[in-house]
């Protein structure tokens, strides 16, 4: 479970992304995007629904698209910093953001 800095590392990564226009919301974009293969890197609210993330996760893995659910990261912080109510899924469109989160990622595996 992400320590309240690791998760605002996280949180503040997908809110520049978004500002920056880098960042895809929402299952149907979410698929469109990794259809296109536009998306990079998905990260799945830890209480996101099972047919959500199964599918996400399958297209993902299709795709060879790394594809992570983060312990403590819920809808709600999903959404609240990206501001709106929640949002189960989001994809990054830019590797630079993309390594960001994945470097704090890891640093939460390697504190296990």
């Amino acid at each position: 479970m992400p320590t309240a800095s690791q998760k605002d590392k996280i949180l503040g990564y997908l809110g520049l992304a978004a500002r920056a226009g880098k960042l895809v919301m929402g299952r149907g974009p979410l698929l469109d995007g990794l259809s296109r293969d536009a998306v990079v890197l998905v990260l799945i609210a830890a209480d996101a629904g099972q047919a959500v993330s199964t599918e996400v996760a399958r297209v993902c893995q299709e795709r060879a698209v790394p594809c992570y659910t983060v312990d403590g990261l819920t809808k709600y912080d999903l959404g609240s910093r990206l501001g709106r109510r929640a949002y189960s899924v989001v994809g990054l469109t830019s590797r630079d953001f993309a390594r960001g989160i994945e470097d704090q990622i890891a640093s939460l595996l390697s504190a296990d």
